[in-house]
Protein backbone atom coordinates (compact mmCIF):
# COMPACT_ATOMS: atom_id res chain seq x y z
CA UNK A 1 0.00 0.00 0.00
CA UNK A 2 1.45 3.35 -0.88
CA UNK A 3 2.15 6.10 1.95
CA UNK A 4 -0.42 8.75 2.65
CA UNK A 5 1.36 11.87 2.01
CA UNK A 6 1.44 13.83 5.54
CA UNK A 7 0.21 17.64 5.81
CA UNK A 8 0.45 20.23 7.96
CA UNK A 9 -2.96 22.19 7.82
CA UNK A 10 -2.31 25.61 8.51
CA UNK A 11 -5.26 28.58 9.64
CA UNK A 12 -5.43 31.77 11.73
CA UNK A 13 -9.20 31.16 12.87
CA UNK A 14 -8.85 30.03 15.59
CA UNK A 15 -11.31 27.11 16.57
CA UNK A 16 -14.69 28.24 16.41
CA UNK A 17 -16.19 24.47 17.54
CA UNK A 18 -18.80 23.57 14.76
CA UNK A 19 -17.11 24.95 11.74
CA UNK A 20 -13.79 23.66 12.82
CA UNK A 21 -15.39 20.38 13.78
CA UNK A 22 -17.65 20.08 10.90
CA UNK A 23 -15.32 21.91 7.87
CA UNK A 24 -11.71 20.92 9.30
CA UNK A 25 -11.29 18.12 11.61
CA UNK A 26 -14.30 16.06 10.30
CA UNK A 27 -12.32 16.69 6.63
CA UNK A 28 -8.46 15.51 7.86
CA UNK A 29 -10.30 12.25 9.52
CA UNK A 30 -12.27 11.41 6.41
CA UNK A 31 -9.28 11.84 3.83
CA UNK A 32 -7.29 9.69 6.41
CA UNK A 33 -9.62 7.13 6.75
CA UNK A 34 -10.30 6.88 2.96
CA UNK A 35 -6.37 6.50 3.12
CA UNK A 36 -5.52 9.63 0.77
CA UNK A 37 -3.53 11.53 3.28
CA UNK A 38 -2.57 12.56 7.09
CA UNK A 39 -2.82 15.84 9.01
CA UNK A 40 -1.18 17.58 11.80
CA UNK A 41 -3.61 20.77 12.27
CA UNK A 42 -2.20 24.17 13.51
CA UNK A 43 -4.58 26.85 13.82
CA UNK A 44 -3.97 30.23 14.90
CA UNK A 45 -5.58 32.62 17.26
CA UNK A 46 -5.57 36.26 15.99
CA UNK A 47 -6.25 38.33 19.24
CA UNK A 48 -6.28 37.64 23.42
CA UNK A 49 -9.96 37.23 22.96
CA UNK A 50 -10.50 34.66 20.68
CA UNK A 51 -7.24 32.76 21.93
CA UNK A 52 -9.19 32.37 25.05
CA UNK A 53 -12.73 31.03 23.32
CA UNK A 54 -10.11 28.47 21.11
CA UNK A 55 -8.41 27.46 24.27
CA UNK A 56 -12.10 26.84 25.63
CA UNK A 57 -13.31 25.07 22.94
CA UNK A 58 -9.98 22.56 22.67
CA UNK A 59 -11.23 20.36 24.73
CA UNK A 60 -14.68 19.66 22.95
CA UNK A 61 -13.34 18.98 19.62
CA UNK A 62 -12.86 15.63 18.32
CA UNK A 63 -9.92 14.66 16.23
CA UNK A 64 -9.29 11.28 14.42
CA UNK A 65 -6.56 9.06 16.63
CA UNK A 66 -3.93 10.36 13.65
CA UNK A 67 -4.96 13.97 13.42
CA UNK A 68 -2.86 16.55 15.49
CA UNK A 69 -4.86 19.52 16.77
CA UNK A 70 -2.21 22.26 18.02
CA UNK A 71 -3.62 26.12 19.16
CA UNK A 72 -1.23 28.71 18.60
CA UNK A 73 -1.27 32.89 18.81
CA UNK A 74 -0.79 34.47 15.95
CA UNK A 75 -0.40 38.05 15.04
CA UNK A 76 -3.54 40.34 13.77
CA UNK A 77 -3.95 39.94 9.95
CA UNK A 78 -4.71 43.98 9.71
CA UNK A 79 -1.13 44.96 11.35
CA UNK A 80 1.43 46.08 9.71
CA UNK A 81 4.45 43.30 9.08
CA UNK A 82 1.55 40.69 10.17
CA UNK A 83 2.44 38.59 6.64
CA UNK A 84 6.40 38.46 7.99
CA UNK A 85 5.57 37.90 11.37
CA UNK A 86 3.08 35.01 11.40
CA UNK A 87 5.69 33.65 8.96
CA UNK A 88 8.61 33.47 11.67
CA UNK A 89 5.73 31.60 13.99
CA UNK A 90 5.23 29.15 11.50
CA UNK A 91 8.88 28.45 10.17
CA UNK A 92 9.25 26.27 13.00
CA UNK A 93 6.36 23.94 12.59
CA UNK A 94 8.12 23.10 9.76
CA UNK A 95 11.34 21.64 11.22
CA UNK A 96 12.34 18.15 10.42
CA UNK A 97 11.50 16.16 7.23
CA UNK A 98 8.26 15.48 8.58
CA UNK A 99 5.52 17.14 6.19
CA UNK A 100 5.18 16.27 2.11
CA UNK A 101 2.83 19.23 1.36
CA UNK A 102 1.27 22.62 3.90
CA UNK A 103 -2.89 23.06 2.93
CA UNK A 104 -3.16 26.24 4.23
CA UNK A 105 -7.20 27.40 4.93
CA UNK A 106 -7.52 30.94 3.46
CA UNK A 107 -6.18 33.31 0.93
CA UNK A 108 -4.11 34.68 4.05
CA UNK A 109 -2.36 31.75 5.15
CA UNK A 110 -1.63 30.44 1.90
CA UNK A 111 0.95 34.02 1.31
CA UNK A 112 2.40 33.26 5.42
CA UNK A 113 3.56 29.79 4.20
CA UNK A 114 4.36 30.36 0.52
CA UNK A 115 7.29 30.93 0.47
CA UNK A 116 8.39 28.62 3.55
CA UNK A 117 7.04 25.91 1.62
CA UNK A 118 8.73 27.37 -1.94
CA UNK A 119 12.27 26.94 0.72
CA UNK A 120 11.77 23.40 1.98
CA UNK A 121 10.77 22.39 -2.04
CA UNK A 122 6.67 21.53 -0.28
CA UNK A 123 3.46 21.38 -2.64
CA UNK A 124 1.35 23.75 -1.04
CA UNK A 125 -2.57 23.65 -1.44
CA UNK A 126 -4.57 26.62 -1.54
CA UNK A 127 -8.18 26.34 0.34
CA UNK A 128 -9.98 28.83 -0.90
CA UNK A 129 -13.08 29.30 1.26
CA UNK A 130 -14.44 32.65 0.03
CA UNK A 131 -13.72 36.36 -0.99
CA UNK A 132 -11.97 38.10 1.84
CA UNK A 133 -12.17 41.21 0.38
CA UNK A 134 -15.80 41.33 -0.20
CA UNK A 135 -16.19 40.03 3.45
CA UNK A 136 -14.00 43.06 4.45
CA UNK A 137 -15.85 45.84 2.63
CA UNK A 138 -19.09 44.74 3.88
CA UNK A 139 -18.09 44.62 7.26
CA UNK A 140 -16.34 47.99 6.75
CA UNK A 141 -19.75 49.51 5.03
CA UNK A 142 -21.70 48.52 8.07
CA UNK A 143 -19.36 50.09 10.47
CA UNK A 144 -19.66 53.58 7.75
CA UNK A 145 -15.51 53.01 7.66
CA UNK A 146 -14.02 56.18 5.69
CA UNK A 147 -14.35 55.18 1.59
CA UNK A 148 -10.10 55.68 1.63
CA UNK A 149 -9.39 53.47 4.07
CA UNK A 150 -11.85 50.81 3.12
CA UNK A 151 -10.57 50.63 -1.02
CA UNK A 152 -6.99 50.77 0.35
CA UNK A 153 -8.05 47.14 2.50
CA UNK A 154 -9.92 45.54 -0.13
CA UNK A 155 -6.84 46.20 -3.01
CA UNK A 156 -4.59 44.69 -0.27
CA UNK A 157 -7.28 41.20 -0.34
CA UNK A 158 -6.82 41.14 -3.94
CA UNK A 159 -2.99 41.16 -3.80
CA UNK A 160 -3.17 37.90 -1.15
CA UNK A 161 -5.30 36.38 -3.38
CA UNK A 162 -3.38 36.85 -6.30
CA UNK A 163 -0.37 36.03 -4.23
CA UNK A 164 -1.86 32.39 -3.29
CA UNK A 165 -2.59 31.44 -6.77
CA UNK A 166 0.90 32.52 -7.11
CA UNK A 167 2.04 30.36 -4.68
CA UNK A 168 0.09 27.10 -4.51
CA UNK A 169 0.89 24.27 -6.11
CA UNK A 170 -3.16 22.80 -6.61
CA UNK A 171 -5.92 25.03 -5.08
CA UNK A 172 -9.29 23.70 -3.50
CA UNK A 173 -12.53 26.50 -4.20
CA UNK A 174 -15.94 26.15 -3.00
CA UNK A 175 -17.61 27.56 -5.80
CA UNK A 176 -16.91 27.39 -9.45
CA UNK A 177 -17.32 31.53 -9.18
CA UNK A 178 -14.28 31.02 -7.47
CA UNK A 179 -12.30 28.87 -9.13
CA UNK A 180 -13.25 31.30 -12.66
CA UNK A 181 -12.36 33.96 -11.06
CA UNK A 182 -8.70 32.77 -10.38
CA UNK A 183 -8.16 30.45 -13.23
CA UNK A 184 -5.97 32.58 -15.21
CA UNK A 185 -3.93 32.72 -12.07
CA UNK A 186 -3.77 29.33 -11.58
CA UNK A 187 -1.47 28.74 -14.73
CA UNK A 188 -3.12 25.47 -15.41
CA UNK A 189 -2.47 24.06 -11.95
CA UNK A 190 -4.72 21.89 -10.52
CA UNK A 191 -7.82 23.55 -9.32
CA UNK A 192 -10.84 21.77 -7.90
CA UNK A 193 -14.18 22.79 -6.89
CA UNK A 194 -15.44 21.11 -3.64
CA UNK A 195 -18.09 23.27 -1.42
CA UNK A 196 -18.22 23.26 1.83
CA UNK A 197 -20.03 19.51 2.48
CA UNK A 198 -20.84 17.88 5.50
CA UNK A 199 -20.38 14.52 7.22
CA UNK A 200 -22.81 11.89 6.18
CA UNK A 201 -22.10 9.80 9.44
CA UNK A 202 -22.93 13.19 11.51
CA UNK A 203 -25.89 14.42 8.80
CA UNK A 204 -28.92 12.09 8.10
CA UNK A 205 -33.06 12.13 8.28
CA UNK A 206 -34.00 9.70 10.79
CA UNK A 207 -38.33 9.77 11.43
CA UNK A 208 -37.05 8.36 15.10
CA UNK A 209 -34.70 11.23 16.05
CA UNK A 210 -37.45 13.57 14.66
CA UNK A 211 -40.58 12.44 17.06
CA UNK A 212 -37.82 12.14 20.06
CA UNK A 213 -36.45 15.47 19.41
CA UNK A 214 -39.93 17.29 18.82
CA UNK A 215 -40.95 15.65 21.99
CA UNK A 216 -38.42 16.74 24.06
CA UNK A 217 -39.02 20.26 23.17
CA UNK A 218 -42.72 20.24 23.21
CA UNK A 219 -43.50 20.66 19.57
CA UNK A 220 -46.82 19.49 18.26
CA UNK A 221 -46.41 16.81 15.36
CA UNK A 222 -48.77 19.12 12.81
CA UNK A 223 -46.56 22.31 13.66
CA UNK A 224 -44.43 23.62 10.77
CA UNK A 225 -41.08 24.44 12.66
CA UNK A 226 -39.00 26.81 10.86
CA UNK A 227 -35.09 26.69 11.71
CA UNK A 228 -32.20 29.65 11.69
CA UNK A 229 -28.80 28.42 12.28
CA UNK A 230 -25.78 30.21 12.43
CA UNK A 231 -23.68 33.77 14.04
CA UNK A 232 -25.66 37.09 14.05
CA UNK A 233 -23.25 38.47 11.64
CA UNK A 234 -24.94 40.88 9.22
CA UNK A 235 -23.78 39.24 6.02
CA UNK A 236 -25.82 35.83 7.36
CA UNK A 237 -29.05 37.93 7.56
CA UNK A 238 -30.38 36.99 10.90
CA UNK A 239 -32.99 40.43 10.38
CA UNK A 240 -34.35 38.73 7.10
CA UNK A 241 -34.97 35.54 8.84
CA UNK A 242 -37.05 37.35 11.56
CA UNK A 243 -38.99 39.53 9.12
CA UNK A 244 -39.91 36.35 6.93
CA UNK A 245 -40.91 34.54 10.16
CA UNK A 246 -43.00 37.41 11.41
CA UNK A 247 -44.65 37.22 8.09
CA UNK A 248 -45.18 33.68 7.79
CA UNK A 249 -46.04 32.74 10.96
CA UNK A 250 -49.29 35.20 11.68
CA UNK A 251 -51.81 32.06 10.38
CA UNK A 252 -50.49 30.34 13.65
CA UNK A 253 -49.08 26.22 13.99
CA UNK A 254 -45.49 27.75 13.93
CA UNK A 255 -42.55 27.67 15.72
CA UNK A 256 -39.19 29.30 14.78
CA UNK A 257 -36.05 27.62 16.40
CA UNK A 258 -32.96 30.15 16.98
CA UNK A 259 -29.78 28.05 17.08
CA UNK A 260 -26.77 30.44 17.51
CA UNK A 261 -23.53 30.94 20.35
CA UNK A 262 -25.36 34.58 20.82
CA UNK A 263 -28.33 33.88 22.84
CA UNK A 264 -28.84 36.87 25.03
CA UNK A 265 -28.47 39.10 21.51
CA UNK A 266 -30.59 37.32 19.50
CA UNK A 267 -33.25 36.86 22.28
CA UNK A 268 -33.08 40.77 22.32
CA UNK A 269 -33.68 41.13 18.51
CA UNK A 270 -36.42 38.84 18.76
CA UNK A 271 -37.91 40.50 21.22
CA UNK A 272 -37.35 43.90 19.90
CA UNK A 273 -38.92 42.77 16.42
CA UNK A 274 -41.94 41.08 18.25
CA UNK A 275 -41.55 37.97 16.92
CA UNK A 276 -43.78 35.15 18.45
CA UNK A 277 -43.42 31.74 19.05
CA UNK A 278 -39.50 31.49 18.84
CA UNK A 279 -37.39 29.47 21.10
CA UNK A 280 -33.56 30.80 21.11
CA UNK A 281 -31.00 28.12 22.08
CA UNK A 282 -27.09 27.40 21.71
CA UNK A 283 -26.58 23.90 20.51
CA UNK A 284 -23.36 21.74 20.16
CA UNK A 285 -21.92 20.48 17.13
CA UNK A 286 -23.32 17.32 18.10
CA UNK A 287 -26.77 18.09 19.03
CA UNK A 288 -27.37 20.20 15.50
CA UNK A 289 -28.66 17.04 13.56
CA UNK A 290 -31.09 16.38 15.84
CA UNK A 291 -32.60 19.93 15.96
CA UNK A 292 -32.36 19.76 12.13
CA UNK A 293 -34.29 16.58 12.31
CA UNK A 294 -36.84 18.17 14.61
CA UNK A 295 -37.32 21.08 12.26
CA UNK A 296 -39.25 21.39 8.70
CA UNK A 297 -37.88 24.44 6.68
CA UNK A 298 -34.67 25.85 7.33
CA UNK A 299 -33.88 29.62 6.37
CA UNK A 300 -31.27 31.49 4.85
CA UNK A 301 -32.15 34.82 3.09
CA UNK A 302 -28.83 36.25 3.39
CA UNK A 303 -28.09 39.67 1.81
CA UNK A 304 -27.67 40.31 -1.55
CA UNK A 305 -23.19 41.03 -1.21
CA UNK A 306 -20.58 40.16 -3.20
CA UNK A 307 -19.52 37.68 0.02
CA UNK A 308 -22.55 35.98 -0.44
CA UNK A 309 -22.15 35.41 -4.55
CA UNK A 310 -19.35 33.26 -3.98
CA UNK A 311 -20.35 31.68 -0.38
CA UNK A 312 -21.33 27.92 -0.18
CA UNK A 313 -22.43 27.80 3.81
CA UNK A 314 -21.29 24.84 5.57
CA UNK A 315 -25.25 24.63 7.13
CA UNK A 316 -26.80 24.14 3.92
CA UNK A 317 -25.65 21.13 2.89
CA UNK A 318 -26.56 19.46 6.54
CA UNK A 319 -30.15 21.02 5.78
CA UNK A 320 -30.64 19.37 3.26
CA UNK A 321 -28.61 16.27 4.84
CA UNK A 322 -31.41 16.36 7.27
CA UNK A 323 -34.24 16.74 4.62
CA UNK A 324 -35.48 19.91 5.65
CA UNK A 325 -36.83 22.43 2.73
CA UNK A 326 -35.06 25.29 2.61
CA UNK A 327 -36.45 29.35 1.51
CA UNK A 328 -33.58 30.98 -0.04
CA UNK A 329 -33.43 34.12 -2.04
CA UNK A 330 -30.74 34.83 -4.84
CA UNK A 331 -28.09 36.04 -2.56
CA UNK A 332 -26.23 32.55 -2.63
CA UNK A 333 -26.59 31.41 -6.25
CA UNK A 334 -24.99 28.54 -5.57
CA UNK A 335 -26.69 26.88 -3.10
CA UNK A 336 -30.32 28.06 -5.32
CA UNK A 337 -28.92 26.05 -8.14
CA UNK A 338 -28.61 22.96 -6.01
CA UNK A 339 -31.80 23.11 -4.02
CA UNK A 340 -33.50 23.24 -7.30
CA UNK A 341 -31.98 20.03 -8.23
CA UNK A 342 -32.74 18.68 -4.85
CA UNK A 343 -36.06 19.49 -4.72
CA UNK A 344 -35.82 21.17 -1.59
CA UNK A 345 -36.31 24.91 -2.58
CA UNK A 346 -38.76 27.11 -1.09
CA UNK A 347 -39.76 30.55 -2.58
CA UNK A 348 -39.89 33.20 -0.03
CA UNK A 349 -43.03 34.72 -1.10
CA UNK A 350 -44.94 31.72 -1.94
CA UNK A 351 -46.62 29.64 0.05
CA UNK A 352 -45.30 27.47 3.03
CA UNK A 353 -47.32 24.05 3.24
CA UNK A 354 -47.42 21.79 6.25
CA UNK A 355 -44.43 19.43 7.16
CA UNK A 356 -43.18 17.02 4.26
CA UNK A 357 -43.67 13.38 4.63
CA UNK A 358 -41.32 11.01 5.88
CA UNK A 359 -40.74 9.27 2.00
CA UNK A 360 -40.50 13.18 1.25
CA UNK A 361 -37.32 13.88 3.62
CA UNK A 362 -35.47 10.45 3.09
CA UNK A 363 -35.92 11.55 -1.08
CA UNK A 364 -33.93 15.17 -0.03
CA UNK A 365 -31.86 13.43 2.52
CA UNK A 366 -30.89 10.89 0.29
CA UNK A 367 -29.96 13.30 -2.73
CA UNK A 368 -28.03 15.46 -0.31
CA UNK A 369 -26.30 12.53 1.43
CA UNK A 370 -25.11 10.96 -1.89
CA UNK A 371 -23.77 14.50 -3.76
CA UNK A 372 -22.75 16.77 -1.28
CA UNK A 373 -20.94 14.49 1.33
CA UNK A 374 -16.76 13.63 1.64
CA UNK A 375 -17.15 10.39 -0.54
CA UNK A 376 -19.08 12.31 -3.52
CA UNK A 377 -15.81 14.29 -4.06
CA UNK A 378 -13.50 11.53 -3.49
CA UNK A 379 -12.11 12.30 -7.37
CA UNK A 380 -11.23 15.62 -6.41
CA UNK A 381 -9.63 15.03 -3.15
CA UNK A 382 -7.49 12.63 -4.98
CA UNK A 383 -6.60 14.63 -8.16
CA UNK A 384 -4.90 17.16 -5.16
CA UNK A 385 -3.20 14.89 -3.13
CA UNK A 386 -2.13 12.19 -5.55
CA UNK A 387 1.46 13.69 -6.30
CA UNK A 388 2.40 14.41 -2.76
CA UNK A 389 3.70 11.41 -1.48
Amino acid sequence: MARRPHGLLLSFEGLAPTVFQSQVLSTAAWLQTQGIATFDVVSFAISPKLYATSARNLASLETAPEVSLRLRFGVRPALPGSVALNRMLVAPLLRGNRYDFIQARTDYAAVVAGPLAQRRGLPLVWDCRGDGGAEFRYRAEQKAWARSIVEARCRAYVGLSNKAAEFCSAAIFVTEALRDRYASRMSGKPAVVIPCIMDAERFFFDPKLRGKTRQKLGLDEAETVFIYTGSLAPYQGFDNALQFYKEVGRSGGTQLLVLTPEVDMASALVEAAQVKDTRVLRASFEQMNAYLNAADVAVMLRPRVALNAVAFPTKFAEFGAAGLDVVLNDSLPACMEVARAGGNLLDRKGSIEGPRSISQRMEISSFYRRHYSHSAFVNSYRLVYKSFG
